[in-house]
């Protein structure tokens, strides 16, 4: 998986890390960390990694302008290696392959989400919508319309409309 560090790492385990940086997933010390590189900033299911990064690992493959698939890098893999290599591009002398990093969309003001985390069991499933986002010194948060208190941002999830 790869990641995208949403707020500043200052001190990281090796390196710190700044907004905008792409980080991978790979094992550390036995466990699943986040590196730059071949340096690693932080575990990769620790608080720092979840509210200071999200995931972006998303991709879609194209093939010929049509979307062909979607996953993971290592699926971009697979799904290339099966076209080109194993069925020889089922003939064809040329072909356009083209893919593209997902990119998720930010929460803002006005988004219908839903609650995917709270240490009430209770709002987990419930709808509402974002009514303000602010910056602590630790988290982005968000009030939400007739639902108590400040919501992480990693505990919510956009609803998607159909």
């Amino acid at each position: 998986m790869i990641y995208r560090v949403i707020k500043d790492i200052p001190h990281g385990y090796e390196v710190g890390a700044e907004v905008g940086d792409i980080l991978v997933r790979k094992n550390w010390a036995g466990k699943p960390s986040l590196f730059k590189g071949d340096k690693v900033v932080c575990y990769g299911y620790g608080a720092i990694a979840k509210m200071h990064c999200e995931p972006i690992d998303t991709y879609t493959m194209y093939l010929e302008g049509t979307p062909y698939g979607k996953g993971n890098l290592d699926y971009m893999r697979v799904l290339f290696t099966d076209y080109v290599v194993d069925n020889e591009m089922y003939g064809k002398g040329e072909v356009t392959i083209k893919i593209v990093l997902n990119e998720k969309r930010r929460l803002e003001p006005g988004d219908k989400v839903v609650i995917t985390d709270a240490m009430d069991r209770s709002y987990i499933g419930r709808e509402s919508v974002i009514t303000k986002i602010s910056k602590d010194i630790y988290i982005y948060s968000a009030r939400l319309k007739d639902i108590p208190g400040d919501w992480p941002l990693s505990s919510l999830r956009l609803v998607e409309e159909e």
